[in-house]
């Protein structure tokens, strides 16, 4: 009886763990790199404000939402982009350099 109760209990908190680690990458998103680390959402959505009240943006190299106040920026005609690392800034500014070469 004792044995049942036990595996029932670490059966239970197996599947909450499972619950809450999906949960929390629900939230956070499903990616991998950058200060974003996965807040990826749908292409196209724009801004969004997270749980604690900050601004989100998207990182359009990626695809990833994270804080602004942690984002790398840069300026130019068409307004500001933002970087969840410097290896997407580095994509990006080469491929404005291959865009205006053409």
């Amino acid at each position: 009886m004792i044995l049942r109760v036990l595996l029932w209990g670490v059966l239970f908190w197996l599947v909450a763990s499972v619950v809450r680690q999906m949960l929390r990458s629900g939230s956070a998103g499903a990616g991998g790199g950058g200060a974003g680390a996965g807040m990826r959402r749908e292409a196209g959505r724009g801004p969004e404000t997270a749980r604690y009240g900050g601004l989100m943006v998207r990182d359009r190299i990626c695809d990833t939402y994270f804080p602004r106040e942690r984002a790398l920026v840069e300026h130019d005609d068409a307004g500001e982009h933002y970087f969840c690392s410097e290896a997407c800034r580095r994509t990006w500014r080469e491929r404005e350099r291959a865009r205006a070469a053409h």
